[in-house]
């Protein structure tokens, strides 16, 4: 038996893992752990909320030409901005996708989205927010790029709100997301 101090080492996995970033707690989850009750979903969007659609068939309470006309003069959300949906709990649209251009996501949209994300969160006094990793659900971002951008943009971030982020990723990812944000204390 050898004596002196023992040998520890981290394992990962088991203990729930917190991150403090600048003002903001960081913890990942999967979807079904979620660690508190969020006010927002973060949730990645297209200029044309596309991927927000429910995709399918309703019946049309008005004339088919207004449907057409109204669908024809629709604007484009701002690529790079973010979009507030009240609610209970209310949704913020991250819009990082571009359906007319190849790639439909690039890092710069997404650095840009998250801070609007931070700054909506802020506006309307948003405590808890639940989001994915930009730029990986529709998008072809590499989750360590996606993870660097989250990170810059807590550390820089000095409003009040949001005070918590369920960043929520996949059970398989889990491990890889918390050994990646470990690395960065």
């Amino acid at each position: 038996m050898e004596s002196g101090a023992p040998q520890l080492r981290a394992i990962a996995g088991g203990r729930d893992f917190t991150l403090r970033l600048g003002n903001v707690m960081l913890r990942p989850v999967t979807a079904d752990a979620m660690p508190f009750v969020a006010d927002a979903l973060v949730r990645e969007e297209d200029t044309f909320r596309v991927f927000g659609s429910s995709g399918g068939l309703h019946a049309v309470q008005q004339h088919p030409i207004r449907t057409f006309t109204d669908a024809y003069t629709t604007q484009a959300l701002a690529v790079g901005s973010a979009v507030f949906e009240p609610g209970s709990p209310a949704n913020i649209l991250a819009v990082i996708h571009d359906l007319d251009s190849s790639p439909s996501c690039e890092t710069r949209w997404v650095q840009d989205a998250t801070t609007a994300v931070m700054e909506l969160a802020e506006e309307h006094q948003l405590t808890n927010l639940c989001m994915p990793l930009l730029g990986t659900v529709h998008g072809r971002l590499l989750q360590s790029r996606a993870l660097e951008i989250l990170h810059a943009a807590l550390v820089k971030w000095r409003g009040s709100h949001p005070r918590r982020v369920a960043l929520t990723v996949a059970a398989a990812e889990l491990d890889d997301v918390r050994g990646w944000l470990m690395r960065q204390q």
